[in-house]
Order: structure tokens, then C-alpha cells, then sequence
């Protein structure tokens, strides 16, 4: 696996929870154009193993992603959707793992959070939780030059308001990533989702990236 190394922390974090869990259900969500990461040194496939790889199509980003997608061969079974696409796949009853290299759009991860989320009975990760700066928010995309964080991290820390107890926020000096802890089916999806918050408040809640293990082990 060779990863783009500012997102190696986060990769790790993934590496922890797939070496801990064996997940067998494993449900991966991203947006076209994002690392391929999902390869065959970090999880083999196998007939008992199921992962649902489901690329999501962003609108307007510059065309990067058309371009990406032509360009791009896979080394596993994937679907190219569209969000309402999305919205009709045929998910399992439950996942083992979820994890989001995510859509940046707010009304997206929204829909994510309250629908995708109660889908797992393990854990989630997810990037985009945490942005250097609020340069990097634009949506839709206006140049490919460095991080785009979109919205993603308003819904998630709406989310985290209500799930306290099952969510933190870990600051990996890039752009962030949050672990969800779905293993007690305790997920509260009944929140205002509509609070916008600025990146001040939500760097308060941030953990380091070196207490991943201790939070997670």
C-alpha cells in the first residue's frame, strides 16, 4: 500500500481496526477521486469477505472527476453512482466496518450520517473531520490545489453532538478524521443537522492522532 503520506495517519487508524476487528462485511464510501488504498496487501479478498466499494459523483469539481474516472482501473468490483443512485443501492442489513474517504457535500454526509451510519454494528472512519484552515471549504470546488474538506466536517460534528459517547475527532495535522463507535447500537440520529459551525469550535473537541490506539484498543 503506498497512500499519499499526509494521509498515512489515517490509513494506519484503518490498519488498526481491520487488523483488530477481521471485519467481513466492510462497506467503503469515497468520492471519485481519492486514493485507491483498498488493495489486496492491506485486506484479501475471499468468498466469505463482502465489500460494497461505491464511489460517489460530486458535481462541479472542476472536471477532475471525469477525467480521474476514465483514467482509473480499479483492482476490485466497484460502482460509480450518482447520490440518488446512492440512495437506491441495495446495502446489506450490516457492515462490519464503514469507512469514507467522503463526498464533501453537507446535504450528502447529512443523509449519510442519519441513513449509512446505523447500518454498522462495528466501526467507522471517516475523513475530512478536521481542515487546516476554512480556505479549504469552497464548495463547489474551485482549484485542485491542496486539501479540500468541503463540508464534511460541519455534518460530522453535528452528528458528534448527539453521539458524545461513540465519536471523536482526531487531529492528524492534514485534514482530520473521526472513529465512530457503532458496536453497542447505541446511534442517535434524531439531531438538528442544520447548525453551521465554525472550524474554531470544532478544533476544541479534537484529539490527537496519537491517541487513536488508546481510544480504540
Amino acid at each position: 500500500m503506498t497512500p499519499n503520506h499526509l494521509s498515512e495517519k489515517f490509513y494506519s487508524s484503518i490498519d488498526l481496526v481491520v487488523n483488530k476487528t477481521q471485519p467481513k462485511k466492510i462497506l467503503f464510501l469515497a468520492k471519485a477521486v481519492c486514493e485507491e488504498w483498498l488493495l489486496p496487501s492491506m485486506l484479501t479478498y475471499s468468498d466469505n469477505i463482502h465489500v460494497d466499494y461505491i464511489l460517489i459523483q460530486e458535481d462541479e469539481i472542476i472536471n477532475l472527476e471525469c477525467e480521474y474516472k476514465e483514467g482509473k482501473e480499479y483492482n476490485f468490483p466497484y460502482h460509480y453512482v450518482s447520490f440518488d443512485e446512492f440512495k437506491d443501492f441495495s446495502f446489506l442489513d450490516s457492515y462490519d466496518f464503514i469507512i469514507m474517504d467522503t463526498v464533501h457535500y453537507k446535504d450528502y454526509m447529512d443523509y449519510i450520517f442519519k441513513n449509512i451510519i446505523p447500518l454498522c454494528d462495528g466501526y467507522v472512519l471517516l475523513h475530512d473531520t478536521l481542515p487546516q484552515s476554512e480556505g479549504y471549504l469552497t464548495i463547489p470546488r474551485r482549484t485542485d490545489n491542496g486539501p479540500w474538506v468541503g463540508q464534511t466536517y460541519i455534518s460530522f460534528h453535528n452528528f458528534y453532538l448527539s453521539n458524545k459517547n461513540i465519536s471523536h475527532n482526531f487531529d492528524d495535522g492534514y485534514v482530520g478524521y473521526g472513529l465512530i463507535d457503532c458496536t453497542n447500537n447505541n446511534i442517535n440520529v434524531d439531531y438538528d443537522d442544520s447548525i453551521i459551525w465554525g472550524l474554531d469550535e470544532i478544533k476544541l473537541i479534537s484529539i490527537p492522532h496519537e491517541q487513536f490506539g488508546n481510544i480504540f484498543m
